[in-house]
C-alpha cells in the first residue's frame, strides 16, 4: 500500500484495508441454511483468479474450464459484488426467485441476506438509536394521518364544509383531503 503524500509503500492484508467480514451471509427463518454458501461460491473460483489472470496477460490459449469456472464468475460477480448488493437483491424478484430455488428455500421472501459487521460500541448504539428514531416516526406518523382523516370526516361530514375549507383548516390541499375522505372532489363550478 501507499498512502497519498507518502514515498514508502508497505504490505496489508485486503481484509485490514478493503474488507468488510460476512458481509453476503446468508439468513432465513426456520430453514437449515449454510451463511456462507455466497462467499463459498466466490471463494471457489477467487482461489485460482491469478491464475486465469497470468493466464489471459500471457496471451496463450486458455483452458476452456478455467475461463469458465474462474474468469466469467469474476467478471459476472463485479456486476453484483458491492454496499447495495444486499438492496438489490431484495428488490428484483426474478433474482429473488431463482436464489431461493437455488438454496431450496421454499418461501424467496424469508431469506435475507444480512452483513455481519463489527462494530464497536459507540456505533452499535448509534445505530440503534436511529432505527428506533425511525420506528417511532413511522408510528407517529401513522398516528398523525388517522388523527387527520379523522378530522376531515368530522369537518366534511358532519360540519358540511367544503373540501376546500377542510382543507385551509387542515394545511393540506383540497386533492390530499379528497384522498383522505376517498371521494372525488366536485368539479369547479
Amino acid at each position: 500500500m501507499l498512502r497519498r503524500g507518502q514515498s514508502e509503500s508497505f504490505s496489508a492484508k485486503a481484509a485490514n484495508v478493503g474488507c468488510i467480514s460476512d458481509f453476503y451471509a446468508l439468513q432465513a427463518t426456520g430453514h437449515d441454511l449454510n451463511p456462507g454458501q455466497v462467499d463459498d461460491v466466490w471463494a471457489g473460483y477467487e482461489g485460482r483468479l491469478a491464475q486465469a489472470i497470468e493466464w489471459l496477460v500471457s496471451g496463450e490459449p486458455i483452458d476452456a474450464r478455467l475461463w469458465l469456472r474462474v474468469l466469467v464468475p469474476f467478471v459476472a460477480g463485479l456486476f453484483v459484488r458491492g454496499p447495495d448488493f444486499n438492496q438489490r437483491f431484495k428488490a428484483d424478484t426474478n433474482v429473488r426467485d431463482a436464489r431461493a430455488l437455488w438454496l431450496e428455500v421454499p418461501d424467496p421472501d424469508a431469506l435475507r441476506i444480512v452483513p455481519n459487521l463489527q462494530l464497536d460500541a459507540i456505533a452499535i448504539e448509534a445505530v440503534s438509536h436511529a432505527n428506533q428514531a425511525r420506528v417511532e416516526l413511522a408510528e407517529v406518523q401513522a398516528r398523525a394521518n388517522q388523527l387527520t382523516t379523522d378530522a376531515a370526516r368530522i369537518l366534511v361530514d358532519k360540519l358540511n364544509l367544503s373540501l376546500r375549507d377542510a382543507a385551509f383548516l387542515l394545511n393540506l390541499s383540497h386533492q390530499r383531503v379528497a384522498q383522505l375522505l376517498d371521494r372525488p372532489r366536485r368539479p369547479p363550478n
